[in-house]
């Protein structure tokens, strides 16, 4: 959230003051969006998830926060010489947070698939447990 504030905070006084962010397109600016809010919810989600069973508390918590920074980045940005607030943006970082909660879901549960798949067949698939002998006389 620091990072993204830092960025927010970098004043806008046009070309002549060689600002990095000048040499990036507004379209391309605005898409940045999208990975700053969705690597801040993976990270809310990574922080949050405690009960491993259930992703749908920590999600609702995850959204909340990552909204609720949204809208107070771009207020933030009101007072920020040379920027403003857009609805463009929030409408970014929401989609950002849709697709980082994604991403953390699809992630958990691979991982769940793959654990449980590797305590079903734990030892057998590379031959260390051989089946047990059989008494033939």
């Amino acid at each position: 959230m620091i990072f993204i504030f830092g960025l927010s905070s970098i004043p806008d006084y046009g070309k002549e003051s060689g600002q990095f962010l000048y040499f990036i397109s507004p379209s391309i600016q605005n898409f940045l969006h999208i990975p700053e809010f969705g690597i801040l919810a993976y990270l809310w989600m990574l922080a949050l998830n405690k009960n491993k069973n259930s992703l749908l508390k920590p999600g609702l918590w995850t959204v909340g926060i990552s909204i609720s920074y949204g809208f107070l980045d771009e207020i933030h940005q009101l007072f920020v010489p040379g920027r403003y607030a857009s609805f463009g943006d929030i409408i970014f970082n929401i989609l950002g947070i849709i697709i980082g909660i994604a991403i953390y879901s699809l992630i958990k549960h691979r991982r769940v698939a793959q654990g449980e798949s590797a305590r079903f067949t734990s030892g057998r698939s590379r031959g260390s447990n051989p089946a047990p002998p059989t008494n033939k006389k």
